[in-house]
């Protein structure tokens, strides 16, 4: 299927307006009300190479600018912390400590374990005798 010139264009002026309103909103439909266009005008916008190019883009660095500022906040968030253990109120230590606790649980449950040394040697058998075993039967079929 051929590309039609709207698939292959750069961004007119209410696409570009689109990707904001749709940052800003996060729905499709109400940012193609707020450009005034119709939904599926948004929907099919969304399809569009240059459309999705420039979403995915912005999409990135707004992300990039987030963790900047979480890692800009980091000592101070964990001095703040430190505060709140240390703290002489009972209630307030087992808040920080319980909040702590639960959070490196939650990130220790997201990360996979590293391979080992083991691990990846054993891929790397796997793979020769897959190779090798494509070239036995390469062999095969070509006597």
């Amino acid at each position: 299927m051929k590309n039609t010139p709207e698939e292959t264009r750069a961004l007119r002026p209410r696409q570009a307006r689109f990707i904001d309103a749709y940052l800003t909103l996060g729905d499709a439909p109400a940012a193609a009300r707020f450009v005034g266009v119709d939904r599926s005008t948004g929907w099919r916008w969304l399809q569009l190479p240059a459309v999705r190019d420039e979403l995915a883009g912005r999409m990135q660095e707004r992300g990039r600018r987030v963790q900047d500022a979480l890692f800009e906040r980091e000592l101070a968030a964990f001095a703040a912390l430190d505060v709140l253990i240390a703290s002489t109120d009972e209630k307030v230590r087992l808040r920080a400590t319980t909040w702590v606790l639960d959070h490196a649980l939650k990130l220790a449950a997201d990360v996979v374990p590293p391979r080992s040394l083991a691990d990846l040697q054993f891929d790397e058998l796997e793979r020769e005798a897959a190779e090798q075993i494509a070239e036995l039967r390469a062999t095969k079929e070509i006597s």
